[in-house]
């Protein structure tokens, strides 16, 4: 198996599972098995002609669906799971009680499911016609480490793009170094405060 990073027209990245469909093995132009990141362009960009003419995909055992009621038990439970691992209490009938009403809380929610159960999530909130607020990106820690938080946060993002925001933006904490590396590893940069969360001491954006 051979796993290859592929671009939409706006080179937004995406992690494709690919089987060769036939013997012929076409000369890539990196020799590691994991080709991850790269912005497809230029000379490269024959890719893509690669990837439709001599690959077959099939469909990924992790799967990015738009939220509806069907997920609710599931996105508590893996919620709940994902505060007590960062010492916090969900709280649905209390300060979190917006989980119960996902659809009119945030503009776009998805989750990542694996066999069925939640094991990621992901939604926007509309701060103004011009912005977006990134929420809820958690991932199940035995998941981490396979490109599956970047899908997520490459998911949103790239939603806010489609619907016309010029920016999103981001709260965390600085003790959580893996998020903040995933951030800005993906374009997010540090900016003002503009929340009165007392519990977030970063916050960050990236200009679509």
């Amino acid at each position: 198996m051979l796993t290859v990073i592929f671009g939409d027209c706006e080179n937004v990245i995406y992690n494709t599972s690919l089987y060769f469909k036939n013997s012929y093995e076409p000369e890539l132009p990196y020799s590691v098995d994991e080709i991850y990141g790269i912005h497809v362009s230029g000379k490269y960009a024959g890719l893509r002609q690669v990837y439709h003419e001599f690959y077959h995909i099939y469909e990924m055992e992790e799967s990015i669906v738009v939220y509806d009621d069907r997920y609710k038990e599931g996105v508590f439970a893996f919620t709940d799971r994902c505060f007590r691992e960062l010492g916090k209490a969900f709280e649905p009938e209390g300060r979190h009680s917006f989980y119960n009403d996902i659809g009119k809380e945030f503009e776009s929610f998805w989750c990542l499911l694996s066999g069925g159960g939640v094991i990621g999530t992901v939604a926007l909130r509309r701060l103004d016609g011009a912005t977006a607020e990134l929420k809820a990106l958690y991932l199940a820690e035995e998941y981490r480490g396979r490109g599956l938080g970047y899908r997520l946060l490459d998911t949103a993002v790239s939603a806010a793009r489609r619907a016309g925001y010029g920016r999103v933006v981001l709260d965390s904490m600085s003790g959580y170094t893996a998020a903040l590396r995933l951030y800005g590893n993906y374009g997010f940069r540090r900016t003002e405060r503009f929340n009165d969360n007392q519990h977030a001491d970063v916050f960050m954006e990236i200009i679509l």
